[in-house]
């Protein structure tokens, strides 16, 4: 019988976003697949799976029909591991080889985060503008790879050099705050620059601290917002310079209000920077049952 044409690239778990998978948030993460076209009673019956890591390439065959979320069949990713992966399937003959698809994992380990939530202490309360928390760091050497792993207790949108990092809004999204926290990862190779940059990250109320409920109530998971963010990057000499937020950051006031429908961010003249605090059993920024490292979305 004619063989199918090549399968889609693999899709993992349920991320549909073009380009990369970044910070995928499992060790052994399911593929889908579709075959776009085939001839009448062409039947999948088995599928071969190459994934290719830095050190090997690996061959999988698997007696199956199956497209969706069909289990990983190597040894599991380990932390940023970046691996490469396609996919052929047959009836009788096998078809062409799928394009590759790159997956990348996230941090799996809390040990992974070197830095600790912080919070502005005397600016950026309930009724205040939003904050602005802002750090500077010197890159020496040719960049690589970077790659930006952020996290909020509210929202935030985040800048290198005064550049938006994306076009999200109101990232990292709702989630259960008792229970876990979202966090994105960005690559940033193209932003960050030899020499210094600056971060920033404006903070907003979201759904953690804005109003939430039919009641319309405040501050139902807390009443302080926090940062958590972590900038990994690669020089070309193969070292790894790592920047998170601690207590040597600073916070600017800004003039807007931090509800979730507020869109313009300014800086005003006679803004001042307070000091923020890098304290992680704050109770503000720690979930009411116990500490939980964040899981990516």
């Amino acid at each position: 019988m004619p063989t199918s044409s090549s399968p889609t690239p693999p899709r993992f778990e349920h991320r549909t976003e073009l380009g990369p998978i970044l910070g995928i948030g499992t060790e052994r993460p399911r593929l889908s697949w579709t075959v776009p076209t085939a001839p009448a009673g062409w039947l999948q019956r088995r599928y071969e799976i190459e994934i290719e890591r830095a050190d090997r390439l690996d061959r999988f065959e698997v007696a199956s029909n199956d497209q969706v979320l069909v289990p990983w069949p190597g040894r599991p990713l380990i932390s940023r591991e970046s691996a490469r992966v396609r996919v052929r399937v047959a009836d009788d003959q096998y078809s062409g080889w799928s394009e590759w698809a790159t997956v990348e994992a996230g941090l799996f380990d809390p040990a992974d985060w070197r830095g600790s939530f912080i919070t502005p202490t005397e600016i950026g309360g309930l009724d205040d503008a939003a904050p602005i928390l802002l750090s500077n760091v010197d890159l020496a050497g040719r960049i690589v790879r970077a790659r930006l792993y952020v996290t909020a207790l509210g929202t935030y949108q985040a800048t290198i050099n005064g550049r938006a990092i994306s076009d999200q809004v109101l990232a990292p999204g709702w989630t259960s705050y008792d229970h876990r926290l979202r966090y994105h990862v960005y690559d940033v190779t193209g932003i960050v620059e030899a020499g210094a940059n600056e971060l920033g990250f404006t903070l907003g109320n979201g759904w953690y601290r804005g109003r939430l409920g039919f009641e319309g109530r405040r501050a139902i998971y807390g009443d302080r917002l926090a940062l958590l963010a972590q900038l990994e990057v690669t020089l070309a000499d193969g070292s790894v310079q790592i920047h998170a937020t601690n207590d040597s950051w600073c916070a600017l006031r800004p003039v807007s209000s931090p509800t979730i429908s507020t869109t313009a961010r300014q800086r005003i003249s006679g803004s001042r920077h307070a000091p923020v605090d890098g304290t992680p059993s704050s109770r503000s920024i720690t979930p009411k049952n116990g500490s939980l490292p964040p899981k990516d979305l």
